[in-house]
């Protein structure tokens, strides 16, 4: 996965803002914090963590690569848990730009091979 870009324009003057945020460092180094593991705690109190444990991440610059020979995690109750493997979720929150009506946000990421 490539870098995610942000961009934020205003209808009214057509004028558009992009920001790359990336920061996957911290997945592996825990400094500074922009992205952490995925997961939701369950009824019985356990935590589900999307996080195959034998996926290799590698970071590069902006750059994120996430490979997994073969999977081994699965849910068989609950089909959002078992559907993604390997999950990041940002630690920031998104806002737009300015506090006026007319404010878009939208999120793009880039996947290759």
């Amino acid at each position: 996965m490539d870098s995610t870009r942000i961009d934020a324009e205003r209808s009214e003057q057509t004028q558009e803002h992009a920001y790359t945020y990336a920061g996957y460092h911290s997945i592996i180094t825990g400094v500074d914090r922009s992205w952490e593991y995925g997961g939701f705690a369950l009824p019985d109190g356990s935590f589900w963590r999307y996080r195959e444990p034998d996926a290799a991440v590698i970071v590069e610059a902006d750059r994120l690569l996430v490979t997994v020979g073969q999977l081994t995690r699965s849910n068989d109750y609950v089909q959002v848990l078992d559907n993604a493997k390997n999950m990041f979720f940002s630690t920031r929150q998104f806002t737009p730009l300015t506090v006026q009506a007319h404010v878009r946000t939208t999120f793009t990421m880039v996947l290759s091979r």
